[in-house]
């Protein structure tokens, strides 16, 4: 059986995956997809319109079984009619035909990969008879070794935050932002640092926030005693479990895949997108003892520990 994955973002973790089924791997173009046109299987990252479209029309073998890896916000956008903006950075509603177009087109995929239970029941809003099976993703090895040792500071008045731009609104910055600077009137020296590349709104600019840019994150998960992500439709959240393995209690929103691990440490770290659930949580993350978060520190960490690269590209 002839395999080729696609790869648009190349992922590092996704690109790890596909290659323990194929050496084929080529980045996503119409040139490419014509080259491979009669392969057995095309299993590809994300996209699936211009896959699915050239196979209605015939370009691609009719034949040819078309598997899409879901890990991004999409599955999510699709099912709410949004999308982001990335020129005007903002949220908006999808094109009308355009968002007829990709719900018909995802409807005719063959089979797909979810990164977690929360992406496979999105998927399966969308399209009834697809095949599906949930991967979730692991922290590299890299990594692994060093976070498991680290020590995070579980006294300290400090949040981290670690993602990448420019979608603010399905990593929920703009909600975590202001959820911060409420709590922050209880704890005036309550700290927020946020690592990754963003665009930075006016808006955010406050007392206790910290954009830091893209930064080695070992030394600033020294530095924490709670993770916070209010993502709208994340996938699934590998700096929640890299913060998780360095033994950081984390907050994550329901509509979060990796809400699926938070809940088998403790379910009522799972919140809904609701500003005043959100403060309460994290008020009541700062008023417990140091001897309760070193409780759930170890907790948080001994359950991300199942996560390492080897186990995770066999499965």
């Amino acid at each position: 059986m002839k395999i080729v994955f696609f790869y648009t973002g190349g992922h590092e973790a996704h690109m790890k995956m596909a290659s323990k089924i194929t050496n084929k791997i080529v980045k996503l173009s119409i040139k490419n997809l014509i080259l491979f046109r009669n392969y057995d299987i095309l299993f590809i990252e994300g996209a699936f319109i211009l896959p699915m479209l050239l196979k209605k029309i015939r370009i691609i073998n009719k034949k040819a079984r078309l598997i899409i890896l879901f890990s991004d916000p999409r599955l999510y956008y699709l099912n709410k009619g949004l999308e982001f903006n990335v020129s005007r950075n903002k949220i908006r509603k999808y094109n009308p035909l355009k968002l007829r177009l990709a719900r018909a087109m995802i409807k005719e995929i063959d089979a797909a990969i979810c990164t977690s239970k929360f992406e496979a029941e999105l998927l399966r809003s969308l399209n009834k008879k697809a095949r599906i099976r949930i991967v979730n993703p692991f922290v590299s090895k890299g990594r692994y070794n060093k976070l498991k040792k680290l020590k995070p500071n579980l006294g300290s008045k400090n949040i981290i935050f670690i993602a990448n731009g420019p979608d603010y609104y399905y990593k929920g910055l703009d909600l975590l932002i202001k959820s911060f600077s409420k709590v922050k009137n209880l704890f005036p020296d309550l700290k927020l640092y946020i690592l990754g590349k963003w665009k930075v709104k006016k808006k955010w600019k406050m007392k206790g926030v910290y954009f830091e840019g893209q930064r080695k994150i070992i030394p600033y998960l020294e530095k924490q005693s709670l993770c916070v992500h209010l993502g709208r439709g994340e996938a699934f959240g590998v700096s929640v479990l890299e913060c998780m393995l360095a033994g950081i209690p984390v907050i994550v929103s329901n509509k979060t895949g990796i809400k699926e691990i938070i809940e088998k440490v403790r379910k009522s770290f799972i919140v809904d997108l609701n500003e005043k659930e959100i403060i309460k949580k994290i008020k009541e993350h700062f008023k417990l003892t140091l001897k309760q978060k070193k409780y759930l520190s170890n907790r948080f960490r001994k359950e991300a520990e199942r996560f390492d690269e080897d186990k995770s590209l066999e499965e």
